[in-house]
């Protein structure tokens, strides 16, 4: 097993998101486990931290009944202190964005308890992203060639252009590394560490971090971009339990053994959930804006509004979802889209104002043209920046991409879109992209195809 142990480098965060009546981790997302060996290292006298250890002296110590899983580290580059008092393993993936922003927290709390901390990679890319087994390969090759020093030179690397995460641009940030590429090509090529990375994303399930970014703190599991005190208030409770061990004559580099000691080898198993029962879809007067870009019937019984946001790669995925609804109910069936871009999705809006002037320009068809290229765009991780959308107006048949380009500088559809997001506050909704009214009755989050399909039945049912 190549697990990689570093003490954090500036670079990530995470939280929950109730999505269409689902939780997420703001994360993105069983073999027999291995023996872990873990190897008490000697190591000399550690420096003492009189201010450190008064921030914690009053902290209790951690229930003696804490769940702790065994997570092994042995073999692993290490950046963090041998002896460590707590050692923190990630489990990660380079192409989640929340594990990207994790990463400033995990260095504020090496800053606050500094040669008390250690942290452990391990991989666990998940499947949905595309770049995220290559991006871990490329990262276990400049470890294997370069030690620790270029793993995190690459690591940075990879985190910081999330969204330029292909072969050649893989090849790209080796070679300004200063690494051996063609060693790389063959790597990738032959998937060399793709057996370790495969072990880590079993490691994971067995410990139960099935999405990521997911963190075992001297086994204490807490998954997603947790907030810092979430993790501080842990690290705080190991720091007393270990410096209350080393003051009674434990050396500090078997304290993370004595941890694993008795610890669970795989997550226990969760109690089965008993489901609630399906509650009605609130119902909201959301009313239909008189030129809005449709599909479908004018005159259709039922009648969905979609507010989207083409930086959301949840409303990319419910395309299909739709289309399936309008083959289903090709008479009865309208779509609407409405423009909700969320503040934090940086290039959303001017993505709706682009697609805003295309519908000016040509149409419904040419609006539906375009929305598909922005999202397949954003799918592919390329920017929505002006020239990039600009570009992509270029292939919608009909379309003058100076008028685009000038609709953007000066903002014509801004206030059509913010009209948008209002109708839905007029409504007294809360919602989050994509949301779809149903003739008012409200669906949060890309649902599959049944979800829809039992309000759409209701409705038709209850109209003449």
């Amino acid at each position: 097993m190549n697990a990689i142990v570093r003490g954090l480098q500036p670079g990530s965060g995470a939280g929950v998101w109730l999505v269409g009546g689902w939780l997420f981790w703001v994360a993105c997302g069983s073999t027999p486990p291995p023996t872990a060996d873990v190897v008490a290292v000697s190591s000399p006298p550690r420096a003492e931290q009189p201010a450190a250890e008064a921030e914690v002296a009053d902290v209790p110590l951690p229930d003696e009944d804490v769940v702790r899983l065994r997570v092994e580290t042995v073999g692993a580059a290490s950046r963090g202190a041998v002896d460590a008092l707590v050692t923190i393993v990630i489990f990660s993936d380079f192409e989640c964005p929340f594990c990207a922003r994790v990463e400033p927290t995990l260095e504020r709390l090496l800053q606050a308890y500094p040669g008390e901390l250690r942290i452990v990679w391990r991989d666990n890319p998940l499947p949905f992203h595309r770049n995220a087994m290559p991006a871990a390969e490329i990262a276990r090759e400049a470890f294997r060639q370069g030690g620790d020093p270029l793993f995190w030179q690459m690591h940075a690397l990879l985190f910081e252009n999330q969204r330029q995460l292909g072969r050649s641009e893989l090849e790209g940030y080796a070679a300004a590394l200063g690494m051996d590429v063609a060693q790389v090509r063959r790597a990738l090529d032959d998937g060399t560490h793709r057996a370790s990375i495969e072990e880590d994303q079993r490691a994971a399930a067995r410990l139960g971090a099935r999405g990521t970014p997911g963190f075992f703190i001297n086994g204490r599991k807490l998954m997603g971009a947790q907030p810092y005190d979430n993790f501080d208030e842990i690290v705080r409770e190991e720091l007393a339990l270990a410096r209350a061990e080393v003051a009674q004559g434990v050396p500090a580099s078997a304290v993370y053994a004595r941890r694993m000691q008795g610890a669970l080898t795989e997550a226990p198993a969760e109690p089965p959930r008993v489901a609630a029962p399906p509650e009605e879809p609130a119902v909201y007067a959301v009313p239909v804006p008189a030129r809005a870009p449709s599909r479908g019937p004018a005159n259709a019984r039922v009648t969905i509004q979609i507010f989207s946001d083409f930086q959301c790669p949840f409303c990319g995925r419910i395309r299909p979802t739709l289309d399936q609804i309008l083959q289903a109910h090709p008479n009865d069936v309208r779509i609407i889209w409405r423009d909700y871009p969320l503040p934090f999705h940086q290039q959303a809006m001017p993505a709706a104002e682009a697609a805003r002037e295309v519908f000016a320009q040509v149409g419904d068809a040419g609006f539906w043209r375009f929305h598909d290229l922005v999202f397949d765009a954003f799918g592919q991780r390329r920017s929505l920046d002006t020239d990039a959308l600009v570009e992509l107006a270029r292939e919608v048949r009909g379309v003058d991409p100076r008028q685009v380009r000038r609709a953007l500088e000066r903002q014509t559809h801004r206030p059509a879109i913010e009209a948008d997001m209002r109708a839905v506050q007029d409504a007294g909704a809360r919602i989050g992209t994509p949301s779809s009214f149903i003739n008012g009755r409200l669906v949060s989050g890309a649902q599959p195809f049944e979800a829809f399909e039992a309000v759409i039945a209701r409705e038709l049912a209850a109209s003449p």
